[in-house]
């Protein structure tokens, strides 16, 4: 996908975002895109851990 083709997704999501009438439905989507966004950075932060634990040198 190229620069200009994510571009469009991201305006036409937060196009959609902005028509969400419904306070519930617009707070749910709040929600769900706080935890992926929390939930991504955790696995972000297990990867990096586990990476930076194999390249450090076991002595025993």
């Amino acid at each position: 996908m190229t620069r200009s083709e994510k571009k469009a997704v991201i305006e036409s999501m937060a196009e959609k975002f902005m028509n969400i009438d419904d306070l519930e439905g617009k707070s749910m989507t709040i929600m769900v895109m706080s935890a992926y966004a929390e939930g991504k950075a955790a696995g972000k932060a297990e990867e990096r851990r586990r990476w930076e634990q194999k390249k450090e040198p076991v002595t025993a």
